[in-house]
């Protein structure tokens, strides 16, 4: 649980910054931001995904192993008849 914790943590750093990046430079195209209001929206990206990361690493994870479960019982299934 812990590495899963750890993992979710760092999964979070990386696309909270990311995205930060991305949302900044989307927003200095339209029009400049005032530095504190940059930093107030970078800020909350990225913590919002420091907070969410575990969460949807997991719902990606579950997901990824629905799915091959799923076109593992297709493939199974003709040969079973």
């Amino acid at each position: 649980m812990q590495t899963l914790l750890t993992c979710g943590l760092a999964f979070g750093a990386i696309a909270g910054v990311a995205h930060a990046y991305g949302l900044l430079r989307a927003r200095r195209r339209r029009a400049p931001l005032p530095s504190e209001s940059a930093a107030y929206v970078a800020a909350w990206t990225v913590g919002l995904w420091l907070l969410f990361g575990t969460y949807v690493l997991s719902l990606w994870l579950l997901a990824t192993l629905v799915y091959a479960g799923t076109r593992a019982w297709q493939i199974y299934r003709p040969a079973a008849r």
